[in-house]
């Protein structure tokens, strides 16, 4: 059984399985976040691991650079995944869970900044064998409040690639 040390986690062990699919849990700030390794043949290796680990271990920097990317593609692009995030919630949320949520009951004054102090880690997904992104950041204003989420994908260099409104 492969076993690896990550910080700050500590040494994760990989048993072999069918599915592929390790989980373990990170505490930020009070928070938890879930973070999932994602392999084709149920056998994570040294290579693979190592490809990713860098998500988990400088998960401070890969935070602000989704965070950066956020704020980036809520500016470029009216219609974007960012914008549409916001949008939504500011239009399916009351006034009192628009006050709760984002600081603010008027949906028209809602911008990225309160979608920004609203958003929460929820997981970080590894996927070491991905040839297009090798992490996604999973944000949410809450769980218990919605369904939807904002996903940050990351290649293995570690560039924002991709931004996607997911359920």
């Amino acid at each position: 059984m492969p076993s690896f040390e990550l910080s700050p986690i500590g040494r994760v062990d990989f048993p072999s399985n069918a599915d592929g699919y390790w989980e373990f849990s990170l505490s930020r700030a009070g928070r938890t976040v879930e973070v999932d390794f994602n392999v084709d043949e149920g056998k994570m290796t040294k290579q693979g691991f190592d490809r990713v680990k860098q998500f988990v271990e400088q998960v401070d920097a890969f935070e602000s650079a989704a965070r950066k990317a956020i704020a980036a593609d809520f500016a470029s692009d009216p219609d974007g995944s960012s914008a549409l995030y916001l949008s939504h919630h500011a239009e399916e949320f009351s006034a009192d869970e628009r006050l709760k949520y984002f600081g603010s009951q008027d949906a028209s004054r809602l911008g990225v900044e309160h979608l920004l102090r609203s958003l929460h880690l929820q997981r970080i997904g590894l996927y070491p064998e991905s040839e297009d992104y090798v992490a996604v950041f999973d944000y949410s204003l809450d769980p218990d409040a919605t369904q939807y989420i904002l996903a940050v994908e990351f290649d293995s260099s570690g560039d924002v690639v991709g931004i996607s409104m997911d359920s």
